[in-house]
C-alpha cells in the first residue's frame, strides 16, 4: 500500500511539472543557484467527469395526426425490449419509430395486434442522424395492439436512446348512401356492424301479409355479409347463397323466398366491415306479394261422398279429417283446390283400429289435381284420414285439401307393390305401413287395437334397400316383446317373419329400431290371428352375441379364410375332448357364414345351416351340441358366394 501510494504521489507531481509554465529567463548553466529565479507553485489538478449523455439529437419528427402509444428507454444492458399496456380497441393503418438521442441498430420488429394476430414486418434498420424515423405500413386487418416486440444493438457505450411508438388511426369515410327505392317495401329492421366480424338477429315476429321477397340494403360503408339464415313461422328455415361484398354502386340484394313462407319469425347475419371503412348499417326490406286467382281441380264429385276438407297452413304440414259416415269405401280421391301441393303421406284408420297406408307421394299441379285410392277390400268403415303435405314454391295462396270416397264393386285389390313378390299374403291380415324417415332411429305403428290376437308378425319391404336392428312389441298390459333380427331388406330378403309369445294379451304398437344408416323406404305390417299360426318351429341351437367373454371357454386354434375358396377347415385341438358348446368369433366384417359341419368321432356328423354375418353387434356366433354327442374331429366352415380375407378363431366350453 506504501508503494503504491508513493507511485501516485510520483505521478501527480510529474503531471504538474509538466503543466507548470516555462521560465520567461531561463538560467545558463553558469548561473549559480543563488542567482536562480523563484519557482512558481503548480496549478491543482481538476478530474474531468465525462457527461451522462451527449446532447439530444432531435429526429424532425412531424407528430400532428400521430398518436404516441408507447415510450422505452434503451441503456444497452438488454438486446430485446417491448412495449406493453397499449390500446386494443383502436384501429390503426400507420406505424412509426422514432429514434432519439442516439444511433440505434434496429434489427426486428414484432407486432401482436388487438384480434390476436401476429405481424412481423420489414424494419432492419440503422438509426442515426438524417435517419432517424422509419413508418410501417400495417394490415388493414389489424386492430389495436396488445404488445410490440424489438430487437436491437449497437448502442454507444455510455449512452442512451429514447425509443418511441407513434400510431396514425384510421379515419371511416363519408357517409356512403345506397340509392335504394323504399317504395312498395316494408322495413323488417337494421342493424349495425360493430366489429369487422359481428353476427346479429333480427327479430320480425308475426306480420299481416305474405312477404315473397326480400332486400338487404347496406348503408355508410363497405361491408361483406358472409351467409344470412331466415325462419318463417312455421319453423321452416331458408339459407340462401348470400356472399357478397356491397360497395359503392353495389349496396343491395334482392331475395326470392319459397313461397310458402306465411310470415317471417327472424333473420340471423353473419358479415364484416371491409378493411379501410367505417361502421356499416344494414337494413332488411321485405315485399309484399298478393295471391293469384284460385285454381280450380276440375273434379267432378258425382257419386261421391265428401268426407272432409283441410287448408294447407303452412310449408309443411299435418293434418287429420275425422269421418262421421263409418260406411264401407273401397275408392277414395284426394283434390286439390288453389295452389299446387306435394302431398308426401296418407294414413287411412278404420274403426276396428286398422291402418292402411298406401303410397300416394305425388305433386298436385294444373291439370292434375286429383288421386284415385283403392282401399282393401275387407276393411271395416273409414274413422279417420291422415294427411301429410306441403305447399309448392311459386304458390303464395294456400292449397285446399278435399277428401271424397265412393263405394264401388269390382275385383280384390293386388298383393302390396315391391321388388320382391317372395311374400305369399294369403292367410295374413293388413295392420298398416311405415313410411320409413331417414332421419329417425326408430318409428312406431299403431293399429292393432281391437283387432284380436296375432301369433305371428311379418314385415314386408316394398321400398328401399333398409337396415333393421330390431323389433319391438308392446302389449295393451304394458309388457313388450323384443326380437333382435340384425336384418338388412334387399332384393331376395324383403320379409321377415316373427313368432311372438303365447298368451297375446292383445297388441298396443310395433317399434321399428333401424341400424346406423338407413336409407328412405316402406314396410308394409302384416299380423296372423293365433288360430291361424302354425305350431313354432324348434329352437335352432345356435345365437349370435355381441362379444364373447372367453372367460372359461378353451382356445382350439383359429382359421384363415381365403376369399377364393368356398369353405375352410380345422383340426387339432378341437377333438381332444367332449365339448358343451363351440364359439366362432371373427373381427373381419363382411364374413358371410352359411354352414357350419362337425364330423365326430364314429362317423355321426352335425350340419347347421347358420346363415350368419360377423359385423359389430354379431361379432360371435354359439353353437350348442348334444349332451350325448362324440368327441368332434374337425371344425368345418362354407361361406356365400362373395366373403373377403379373414380370420375365425375357435373355442370350446368343456362339459
Amino acid at each position: 500500500m506504501k508503494r503504491l501510494s508513493m507511485t501516485m504521489v510520483l505521478a501527480v507531481a510529474a503531471v504538474a511539472i509538466q503543466s507548470s509554465p516555462a521560465p520567461a529567463h531561463p538560467a545558463s548553466p553558469s548561473s549559480s543557484p543563488a542567482h536562480a529565479p523563484a519557482r512558481h507553485a503548480p496549478p491543482p489538478v481538476v478530474a474531468q467527469v465525462p457527461p451522462s449523455r451527449p446532447p439530444a439529437r432531435p429526429s424532425g419528427f412531424d407528430a400532428r395526426g400521430w398518436t404516441l402509444i408507447g415510450e422505452q428507454i434503451i441503456d444497452g444492458r438488454r438486446d430485446r425490449d417491448a412495449i406493453r399496456n397499449m390500446k386494443r380497441d383502436a384501429r390503426y393503418t400507420k406505424l412509426a419509430i422514432v429514434i432519439e438521442d442516439a444511433d440505434l441498430q434496429l434489427y426486428d420488429l414484432v407486432v401482436y395486434t388487438g384480434n390476436r394476430e401476429r405481424f412481423s414486418p420489414e424494419s432492419r434498420q440503422l438509426f442515426r442522424d438524417g435517419a432517424r424515423i422509419k413508418q410501417i405500413d400495417l394490415p388493414a386487418q389489424s386492430r389495436g395492439f396488445e404488445r410490440i416486440e424489438f430487437r436491437y444493438g449497437d448502442l454507444p457505450q455510455g449512452t442512451r436512446a429514447r425509443f418511441q411508438l407513434w400510431a396514425r388511426e384510421e379515419v371511416a369515410p363519408p357517409s356512403q348512401p345506397s340509392g335504394f327505392d323504399a317504395r312498395g317495401w316494408t322495413m323488417l329492421g337494421e342493424k349495425q356492424v360493430d366489429g369487422r366480424n359481428d353476427r346479429d338477429v333480427i327479430r320480425v315476429g308475426r306480420m299481416e301479409g305474405r312477404f315473397t321477397k326480400l332486400t338487404v340494403v347496406v348503408e355508410d360503408s363497405d361491408v361483406e355479409l358472409y351467409d344470412m339464415l331466415i325462419t318463417f313461422g312455421s319453423g321452416q328455415r331458408y339459407s340462401p347463397d348470400m356472399r357478397q361484398v356491397f360497395r359503392n354502386g353495389q349496396r343491395t340484394r334482392a331475395i326470392d323466398l319459397p313461397s310458402e313462407a306465411r310470415f317471417i319469425n327472424r333473420i340471423e347475419f353473419r358479415y364484416g366491415n371491409l378493411p379501410g371503412g367505417g361502421r356499416a348499417r344494414v337494413q332488411v326490406w321485405a315485399k309484399e306479394f298478393f295471391p293469384p286467382p284460385a285454381k280450380p281441380s276440375g273434379f267432378d264429385p258425382t257419386g261421391w261422398t265428401f268426407l272432409g276438407e283441410k287448408h294447407v297452413d303452412g310449408w309443411q304440414d299435418r293434418d287429420v279429417i275425422k269421418v262421421r259416415d263409418r260406411g264401407r269405401y273401397n275408392k277414395v280421391t284426394v283434390a286439390v283446390e288453389d295452389s299446387d301441393l306435394e302431398l308426401l303421406e296418407l294414413n287411412i284408420r278404420y274403426g276396428r283400429g286398422q291402418v292402411f297406408s298406401p303410397d300416394v307421394r305425388q305433386v298436385y299441379r294444373d291439370g292434375q289435381r286429383t288421386r284415385t285410392i283403392t282401399l282393401p277390400a275387407e276393411a271395416a268403415g273409414i274413422r279417420a284420414i291422415e294427411l301429410k303435405y306441403k305447399n309448392l314454391p311459386g304458390d303464395a295462396r294456400p292449397a285446399r285439401v278435399l277428401v271424397w270416397a265412393k263405394s264401388e264393386a269390382g275385383p280384390p285389390p293386388p298383393p302390396p307393390p315391391g321388388g320382391d313378390t317372395s311374400f305369399d299374403t294369403r292367410g295374413w291380415t293388413a295392420v298398416g305401413g311405415i313410411n320409413v324417415d331417414p332421419g329417425r332411429d326408430n318409428q312406431v305403428m299403431e293399429g292393432f287395437l281391437g283387432r284380436g290376437k296375432f301369433g305371428r308378425i311379418a314385415l314386408h319391404a316394398t321400398q328401399g334397400d333398409l337396415d333393421v336392428r330390431s323389433v319391438v312389441i308392446t302389449y295393451t298390459n304394458g309388457r313388450t316383446f323384443t326380437k333382435d333380427l340384425n336384418h338388412r331388406f334387399k332384393d331376395g330378403t324383403r320379409s321377415i317373419v316373427i313368432d311372438l309369445p303365447p298368451n297375446d294379451p292383445g297388441i298396443q304398437s310395433l317399434t321399428v329400431r333401424y341400424g346406423r344408416d338407413h336409407a328412405s323406404g316402406r314396410f308394409q305390417v302384416y299380423a296372423m290371428p293365433v288360430e291361424a299360426t302354425p305350431p313354432p318351429p324348434p329352437p335352432q341351437p345356435f345365437k349370435a352375441v355381441a362379444n364373447l367373454d372367453i372367460k372359461g371357454w378353451t382356445d382350439t386354434g383359429k382359421m384363415l379364410v381365403d376369399p377364393a375358396k368356398a369353405d375352410v377347415k380345422m383340426q387339432g385341438r378341437i377333438g381332444a375332448k367332449k365339448w358343451k358348446q363351440i364359439a366362432l368369433v371373427s373381427p373381419t366384417d363382411g364374413l358371410d357364414l352359411e354352414e357350419v359341419v362337425l364330423p365326430l368321432a364314429g362317423g355321426d356328423k352335425i350340419s347347421l345351416k347358420v346363415n350368419h354375418r360377423f359385423k359389430d353387434g354379431a361379432r360371435a356366433l354359439v353353437i350348442d351340441l348334444p349332451p350325448d354327442s362324440a368327441a368332434i374331429t374337425w371344425v368345418e366352415l362354407r361361406w356365400g358366394k362373395d366373403h373377403p380375407a379373414g380370420v375365425v378363431m375357435v373355442y370350446a366350453l368343456p362339459r
